[in-house]
């Protein structure tokens, strides 16, 4: 009887420091945050934004040299995307006009003031970004998207005399290679 005594409270003394171990090592675990990323080649782009002299002589767009508007309230703006990366990709754009009326406060509705003479043969419009409708090899630049800016003068000139406009492009790219076979289907592009 004392023998089974004394195996009880060794089989209860090693219960117990094994639950001691256990809770030890639980205090001393690290739970670590990880995230994987996986890239695969190396994709960039550049907006390249030009407009018309006054000589139809097409220069880099900067608001200094822009012509003023015409009386149908167009203005030259020329944009094209370039692959500057090592793969071949799918190019989309969005284009979001900014303004504000002569006291700087924001105009709401400005996207609703302009238009654009955008290229419908290269290019393709869908959910708020045109997408270009071929594969944009490295070192290769787009066929111009728009080459234009139509404003509603009628309607700025009668609800925001004195305001200001400015046309904000966005590009992204996504890899073409095993991918989908259109800019329209391909997976992967940022949200």
């Amino acid at each position: 009887m004392k023998k089974e005594r004394k195996n009880i409270f060794i089989a209860c003394a090693m219960v117990f420091l094994a639950l001691a171990i256990s809770q030890s090592l639980a205090f001393h675990t690290v739970n670590v945050d990880t995230e994987s990323i996986v890239t695969f080649g190396n994709l960039g782009l550049k907006i390249h934004e030009t407009m018309l002299d006054e000589n139809n002589r097409e220069i880099p767009y900067s608001p200094e040299n822009s012509t003023p508007l015409t009386r149908d309230g167009s203005q030259s703006r020329i944009v094209r995307v370039e692959n500057t990366g090592r793969q071949p990709m799918f190019v989309r754009v969005s284009l979001d006009m900014e303004g504000t009326d002569r006291n700087g406060e924001m105009i709401d509705n400005a996207d609703a003031l302009a238009g654009y003479t955008w290229n419908q043969t290269d290019w393709t419009y869908s959910d708020g970004w045109y997408y270009y409708k071929r594969v944009l090899e490295p070192g290769s630049e787009t066929k111009e998207l728009m080459t234009e800016v139509m404003f509603d003068i009628d309607r700025i000139s009668a609800e925001y005399p004195g305001g200001n406009f400015k046309l904000d492009i966005s590009a992204q790219g996504v890899q073409s290679k095993n991918n989908e076979d259109e800019a329209l289907k391909a997976v992967g592009w940022p949200r």
